[in-house]
């Protein structure tokens, strides 16, 4: 069966069943018959970062079944594509996503560098140099351009260098590259003519020497380079103007006082500074001894040269992966850690306990980094983002526009429970640019109030995109007979609506108990704004409440609403809950 012929059988099975209530039970009925099972539990008690997973897996030895994905905390795909690449992430400040292509990806060239834009539409994609290409990182500067890494090869007599060294070895260096939009490279770094050979802890009598092997890149808060160089088993720091390497932290020739600990990392990946003014490196630990995978948050002092551990973030039992991996700094001060090769991704608080783990259960599957973005899908261009009902029967409608650049099939509306169906099937596939109105009508079947996620889907066997919504039952013929109406049994922070917004978004939130309530509001660079928000605590009673808040004054773009409730002294329920929610306002 050719893959077209299976793909309209596909979209005809799933035709014949949408009209009916589907629970998430039958994700996997929606999805691509060899697609990987996201197993996703929560471990931990404490709040999870906003956003969605991104993260690129593949099959062992580059074997199929490979698609980089974009999923919820409920392990529900918001967006995949067959495909099978490294570093798939999402670029806040250019709204644009990128990764590097491994083997075969439809439409798209082998080993390159790809950019996509907002809609997933290709804007641009190059290889440097043929074949000797390096696929660790792509990091955007303010100005737009892109630093990444490149391959070289170099002959080289090393029996001058180490005793038993080949005559003839090939060496393979790593330089970064600043690439323009136009893809002209307008600044280069070889660490060849700035280190020693001898600083690598390889065996430099090999013929083929890997002796640096860098995979990661990022900005110090004063423009610094900050490079993670794995056989060195050290983090770098290199002027952006003369090339000048300013300090060495950790391997051979390392600059800084260690505090803290006495075990150092090895073979590591992924340096990154957090917005808090500390570093996070993902210790791959290789020279452990037993061998375990660890994330390390320092605090670097450039006066003193001194680095302070300031905490580890450990698995439990003990993960190992003797390559790759990652450790993300989360904006509300959580850990995103990537243990490549055990295909588990776990998010940490900040203390270091565990909240979540993801686990891609099919054989072999592993991924070079996991990400956690706050990123939304626009591709269905909804209105909003919550859905209303009342009683048995009530219906709601989605409106939506097809932003993507290829004709989309609307075929599935799941949701927790399954007590929801959509009323009259759903439109014929939407060509770019279509609007179409989907009904959701709610079927009590059994006593229901309070909120659950649901999902709008177009899920084919070669890529897919999903909506996330809230749904909000205030079922009064439930709630008369089994709850008070005006006093919820839990804090729940509905979301902001509408989302996207021109002007006003107001901000829904229910108290289970009366609550000292503040709210802030920051831009996607991180600043605080000063929008109406209540800086200061104002006291609340329990039940639902709407604030409303004007951005009429202020730039267009993404800001994130933090809703928090200090719930007061004494009260029946007595946790605090922390909530962001991220809005979009557009003129």
């Amino acid at each position: 069966m050719t893959p077209r012929v299976r793909l309209i059988l596909f979209i005809l099975t799933l035709a014949s069943v949408v009209a009916q209530p589907q629970s998430l039970d039958y994700l996997y009925d929606r999805l691509p018959l060899d697609f990987y099972t996201i197993t996703v539990e929560k471990t931990g008690e404490g709040a999870l970062a906003d956003g969605y997973y991104f993260c690129g897996p593949y099959g062992e030895s580059y074997r199929t079944p490979y698609y980089n994905l974009i999923f919820d905390e409920r392990g529900v795909p918001l967006y995949y594509r067959e495909a099978c690449v490294y570093n798939f992430r999402w670029h806040a400040k250019t709204n644009r996503f990128s990764f590097f292509t491994i083997t075969y990806t439809p439409d798209l060239p082998r080993r390159h560098f790809v950019e996509l834009d907002s809609t997933f539409a290709l804007r641009r994609s190059f290889l440097y140099k043929g074949d000797l290409w390096d696929y660790h990182e792509a990091v955007y500067k303010p100005n737009g351009n892109v630093l990444m890494f490149t391959r070289e090869e170099i002959e080289r007599d090393m029996s001058a260098v180490v005793p038993g060294g080949d005559t003839a070895a090939i060496i393979e260096d790593v330089a970064i590259l600043e690439i323009d939009d136009a893809n002209n490279v307008v600044w280069r770094w070889d660490p060849i003519e700035r280190v020693q050979l001898t600083e690598s802890d390889v065996d430099l009598t090999q013929h083929r020497l890997d002796y640096i092997h860098s995979n990661s890149i990022e900005f110090d808060d004063d423009g610094g380079y900050l490079v993670s160089h794995r056989n060195f088993n050290q983090i770098m720091k290199i002027d952006p103007e003369s090339g000048d390497i300013i300090w060495r932290f950790g391997g051979a020739l390392n600059d800084f006082t260690i505090v803290g600990d006495t075990l150092g990392f090895s073979r590591q990946h992924m340096i990154r500074r957090t917005p808090w003014d500390t570093y996070t490196i993902f210790d791959n630990g290789w020279f452990h001894s037993p061998q375990f995978s660890r994330g390390l948050e320092y605090a670097l002092d450039e006066t003193t040269m001194t680095a302070t551990l300031l905490r580890e973030y450990r698995a439990a039992p003990d993960l190992f992966t003797f390559a790759m991996g990652s450790m993300q700094p989360l904006a509300n001060g959580n850990m995103l850690l990537g243990f490549s090769f055990e295909r588990e991704g776990i998010e940490f608080d900040s203390t270091g306990a565990e909240l979540l783990r993801v686990r891609f259960d099919h054989d072999g599957s592993r991924f070079y980094r996991m990400f956690k973005f706050p990123w939304r899908n626009t591709i269905f261009g909804v209105e909003r983002d919550t859905l209303r009902f009342e009683s048995d029967g009530d219906e709601d409608t989605i409106r939506i526009v097809n932003t993507y650049n290829h004709t989309v099939p609307v075929n599935a509306f799941l949701s927790e429970t399954g007590r929801f169906d959509v009323v009259g099937g759903f439109p014929a596939p939407l060509v770019p640019g279509a609007e179409a109105s989907v009904v959701v009508r709610y079927n009590r079947g059994s006593e229901l109030r309070g909120s659950e996620y649901a999902y709008l889907c177009s899920y084919t066997d070669s890529i897919g995109f999903a909506q996330d919504f809230v749904i909000i039952v205030e079922d009064t013929a439930v709630s008369a007979t089994s709850t008070n109406q005006e006093t919820p049994d839990e804090f729940l922070v509905a979301g902001a609506y509408p989302n996207p917004f021109n002007g006003v978004a107001t901000v829904e939130y229910r108290l289970a108990a009366a609550a000292d309530v503040e709210i802030e509001i920051y831009s996607a660079l991180g600043e605080r704004t000063t929008i109406g928000a209540l800086e200061a605590p104002r006291r609340r009673q329990a039940g639902t409440h709407r604030e409303r808040f004007s951005f009429e004054e202020r730039a267009a773009g993404v800001y994130f609403i933090t809703i928090h409730a200090r719930p007061l002294e004494g009260a029946s329920n007595g946790e605090s809950f922390k909530k962001i929610v991220k809005v979009c306002y557009v003129k």
